[in-house]
């Protein structure tokens, strides 16, 4: 439930914005993650402003006039999506005028403990198919707006036999994205094998009724595309290597090395390496210049695990790597932890 209250604030006195509250079971939640979207049609594919709750879960943030919705996310044990607390605003968006602060309450519930599945919000269900058949095992991906790939969706359910998925979302705009991968478990880069496919209405409102989508086709990636994405060949690449080891200075074997055009180094990467060797070196190729985070993880997709090994070239996430334009080459050296 979330509640909406519009009223001046001495503290914002001159400007607008959204402030309120975080629950969780009825109590306040400090610690939750909180970002707003521009509310469709405007651009919703990233979030225009985030903050964490305080101490009380009460959070504050500053924005323009206009219309938003907001997501909180909080991991507080646990791994997986059985860990997440999730909420959002609800199928309205929040409607910001110059000079007044929104009051909103937003109570989160688990994000599930069956493949992302929620147990409370809107039913919606559909079935996907490749070829005119049912595909089973297929990962349907519901992302918050227009937001379409990245590990920060809010639910993702998989096809039974018959093709067919049921999930349940809380109210609000959708982005919904398909995904069948031979043998994983739908998660890091999209492979050149994978079969693709999207709901076309999206964005898709999901209000207080239970939605059918009927049929998502899936298709074949598109070969030419994805080499050109990941730029598998040419002249001009901008080549890192660098030598990842552990806190003790050992060789890390199995580790992946990520460049990421955002500074918090979350979404979808600018490109990913080979899991590093015995000898615990990468090499990692840039598609173009321009200000890049290098990050190092012992998997790829989805949110942070413990027990996971994880490093950065800057530890304080601040300092970025400058790549020119040319074939050039670079060296970073890595030292990775234990995430717990």
């Amino acid at each position: 439930m979330v509640l909406l209250f519009l009223y001046a604030v001495p503290g914002y006195a001159g400007r607008s914005g959204i402030e309120g509250v975080v629950r969780y079971n009825g109590s306040a939640m400090a610690g939750a993650y909180l970002e707003a979207f521009n509310a469709p049609p405007e651009n919703a594919a990233k979030p225009v402003a985030s903050t964490t709750s305080g101490e009380e879960g009460a959070f504050i943030l500053s924005l323009p006039p206009g219309a938003y919705y907001l997501t909180a996310r909080k991991r507080p044990n646990g791994g997986g999506a059985a860990g997440m607390l999730y909420g959002a605003s609800g199928p309205d968006p929040i409607t910001v005028v110059s000079g007044g602060a929104i009051s909103v309450t937003i109570d989160m519930g688990d994000r599930g403990k069956t493949g992302g599945l929620l147990r409370q919000g809107t039913d919606v269900t559909g079935k996907v198919v490749y070829l005119g058949r049912p595909e089973g095992g297929a990962y349907v991906y519901f992302y918050p707006g227009t937001l379409e790939r990245g590990p920060d969706y809010v639910s993702r359910v998989r096809t039974g036999e018959n093709g067919v998925f049921s999930a349940k979302v809380p109210p609000g705009y959708y982005s919904i994205k398909v995904r069948f991968a031979e043998g994983g478990d739908g998660m890091g880069t999209v492979r050149k094998e994978d079969k693709i496919g999207e709901y076309p209405g999206n964005p898709l409102e999901v209000g207080s009724e239970a939605t059918g989508l009927g049929t998502i086709v899936l298709r074949d990636v598109d070969q030419a595309a994805w080499e050109k994405y990941h730029w598998a060949a040419g002249e001009g690449r901008i080549i890192i290597h660098g030598l990842v080891t552990d806190e003790d200075g050992g060789l890390v074997e199995g580790v992946h090395a990520f460049l990421y055009s955002d500074r918090k180094m979350v979404g979808k990467p600018a490109a990913i390496s080979a899991p590093t060797g015995p000898d615990g070196l990468f090499e990692i190729a840039a598609q173009r210049p321009g200000l890049y985070y290098l990050g190092v993880r012992s998997r790829f997709g989805g949110p942070v695990e413990p027990g996971e090994l994880m490093g950065a070239y800057d530890a304080s996430g601040i300092k970025p790597v400058e790549l020119g334009a040319g074939r050039q080459v670079k060296s970073y050296d890595i030292v990775v932890r234990e995430v717990w």
